[in-house]
């Protein structure tokens, strides 16, 4: 299982299918929005790394210094494209788990699955912060 505390030790890590085989680097791990736990990653996949593709972490564990996820290179490869980097929006989680044939998704869901790593941490906690000080000030003046 990965798990979010172990999650800076894996950003550039090789990703391996089910039968061994290489997939290719991580790139982005997205954290659900509800649990807060890693479950999706983009993999670079295609000629010279130049395509991301989404898999999810369910059931990954690491092996060593890499990752091992339970579906094959030509699944991930296969994954419909999303455009990495963003917030995945619930549709865009239900296309995934839909075709990984999983349960779950963002249907119904406030967001679903947001970018993480220390830098996006650090900034969306900042960009919360600076939100609650603005709500503070707006209330502070209708006094």
């Amino acid at each position: 299982m990965i798990d979010k505390e172990s999650l800076d030790r894996f950003y550039g890590a090789i990703v391996y299918d089910s039968s061994g085989d290489k997939i290719g680097k991580i790139g982005t791990v997205y954290l659900d929005d509800n649990t807060d736990e890693p479950t999706f990653a983009t993999v670079s996949t295609g000629l010279f790394g130049t395509s991301e593709s989404f898999v999810p972490l369910l059931d990954a564990h690491p092996d060593g210094g890499d990752i091992r996820v339970e579906f094959t290179k030509d699944q991930v490869k296969g994954a419909p494209r999303v455009e990495a980097g963003r917030d995945l929006t619930p549709a865009e989680e239900d296309r995934l788990y839909e075709y990984y044939q999983l349960n779950g998704g963002g249907t119904g869901t406030a967001g679903s699955a947001r970018p993480a790593g220390p830098a996006l941490e650090a900034e969306r906690a900042e960009r919360v912060e600076r939100a609650r000080l603005r709500r503070h000030d707006h209330r502070a003046g209708d006094d």
